[in-house]
């Protein structure tokens, strides 16, 4: 990957240098603004039905760190267990395929598909939080730069 074509780059680097050790606040904000950028990018591709719960469900959440990597930040593009009401469907034919369960998570069926008891067969799925990850990387490194070249500016100009 071509990491020094980013524009902003370059100037992050230098600012990071002459701080020394990155804050843990500066890169969970950094994160965060990468981690709103793709969600807005999500979102935006999500397929819209009767209700629209589908696309109001996707939410931003932090992974919890361990003690062995206290810097680390990282946000999950999931779905809102507080919607599972409306997200979880019931299976026409349970078993028909192999599957036992009476209910289906509908987001996993829009992402990647589902077998159809009729004569389709297997209906594929849109991959939409895949499709809009992959297309929109570059605006999520763009806004990560941005918020940490504005966070370290803060912290040397207090300096």
């Amino acid at each position: 990957m071509a990491y020094r074509n980013i524009e902003g780059l370059d100037q992050l680097i230098n600012m990071t240098n002459q701080l020394g050790q990155v804050p843990r606040k500066v890169a969970r904000a950094a994160a965060r603004a990468g981690g709103q950028a793709d969600l807005v990018a999500v979102r935006n591709a999500a397929p819209v039905g009767s209700t629209g719960n589908l696309k109001a469900s996707l939410t931003k959440k932090e992974e919890r760190g361990s003690a062995s990597n206290r810097g680390k930040s990282v946000f999950d593009i999931r779905f809102n267990p507080a919607f599972n009401i409306s997200l979880v469907k019931n299976v026409i034919n349970p078993g028909k395929y192999g599957g036992q369960n009476s209910r289906a998570y509908y987001p996993a069926s829009q992402e990647y598909g589902f077998l159809h008891s009729g004569p389709r067969g297997f209906v594929p799925g849109y991959n939409f939080m895949k499709k809009a990850s992959d297309e929109d990387s570059e605006a999520v490194k763009k806004a990560m730069i941005d918020k940490a070249i504005s966070a370290i500016d803060k912290i040397l100009e207090s300096r």
